[in-house]
């Protein structure tokens, strides 16, 4: 994923289907306005669409079948007018109004949360997550005092799934598409289980309804060092487990949706947690692990697998000083 940096990241996503047939060819959609393909109001972008509308309440829209919490995601940029609202029909009307000149979410109704993400270029990617059984999928164009007003924006790459939170765009035609969730595995570092420390900068991305962790492990739960966030939860949760008995446990707040550097110690009564330069903290009372040969995206066994980004993940077979942590987890 190249959307933070140029020297990427890994993202490790869940299994997700996009049901918006044709989400990047808008003359497949209904409207009553004006659909224009190949610019971006800055120049030709063979992706972008600039959608004008002929009425302040006209839309564009596409009619699909879904069921349950579900997020509703696209991409836009400011053209002549600087919003949009986001408008799901069915048996509850949820929408989210949008201001692409300030990056803001300006009004939510009938919704779980809406979300508005910068991707470079005055581009964004707008996102709502409502909880109904959805008809239609629409989009109307707005002023940045939340009034559907004439006007023209411009458009791309669609997504409508099942789940708390949008993914990465999952392309469509004729047809829904799935893409199958990905696993990293088979990664055998040389490892201490005496001591030592995992490594890890991380971007959890939002909140989800399972755990996800990084650890080093024996292959199963009963041995490992494990770093990661639990269900629904804004917070790291990190544990040292030896003969399947936890030996300690440390917990910190954070922003699970930005990237930080987390340092994890371990040794026999001297455990520590370090967080982008800080050591937030202490337990130094505790086995060591036994037996550890696994670096897993999960949480030591097979459960509970990874989903994020990972710009880099370490493994050192020392426990590394103070000054030695602050300065490999100093943002």
């Amino acid at each position: 994923d190249y959307s933070d940096s140029t020297q990427g990241a890994l993202l490790l996503e869940p299994e997700r289907t996009n049901v918006i047939l044709y989400s990047n060819d808008f003359n497949q959609w209904t409207t009553s306005g004006t659909i224009t393909s190949g610019q971006d109001g800055l120049g030709v972008n063979p992706d972008a669409w600039i959608y004008q509308n002929s009425t302040p309440t006209s839309a564009v829209y596409i009619n699909n079948t879904l069921s349950g919490v579900q997020t509703m995601s696209g991409f836009f940029k400011k053209n002549s007018t600087n919003g949009i609202r986001l408008y799901a029909f069915g048996d509850v009307n949820c929408n989210a109004y949008f201001d692409l000149n300030n990056g803001t979410v300006d009004l939510q109704q009938n919704i779980i949360s809406a979300d508005i993400v910068p991707f470079g270029d005055d581009w964004f990617r707008c996102s709502m997550t409502f909880n109904q059984t959805n008809t239609q999928c629409s989009i109307y164009i707005t002023n940045n005092a939340n009034t559907q007003v004439l006007g023209e924006i411009t458009m791309q790459y669609m997504q409508l799934e099942l789940g708390s939170y949008a993914t990465s765009y999952i392309p469509t035609n004729e047809a829904i598409a799935t893409r199958n969730q990905e696993i990293c595995k088979n990664a055998t570092p040389e490892i201490n289980s005496e001591e030592g420390v995992l490594y890890a900068e991380v971007n959890f991305g939002q909140q989800h309804t399972a755990s996800r962790y990084i650890a080093l492990s024996d292959g199963s739960n009963n041995n490992r060092v494990i770093l990661g966030v639990s269900s629904n939860a804004s917070s790291i949760t990190t544990f040292v487990s030896s003969g399947g008995v936890t030996q300690a446990q440390m917990n910190f707040a954070f922003n699970i949706s930005d990237y930080h550097k987390i340092a994890l110690k371990y040794k026999q009564n001297s455990f520590a947690l370090w967080v982008d330069g800080v050591e937030v903290g202490v337990d130094n009372s505790g086995l060591s692990p036994i037996g550890l040969d696994n670096l897993r995206f999960s949480q030591g066994g097979l459960g509970n697998p990874f989903f994020g980004n990972t710009k880099n993940v370490q493994v050192f077979n020392t426990a590394l000083t103070d000054a030695q942590l602050q300065t490999l987890t100093t943002i």
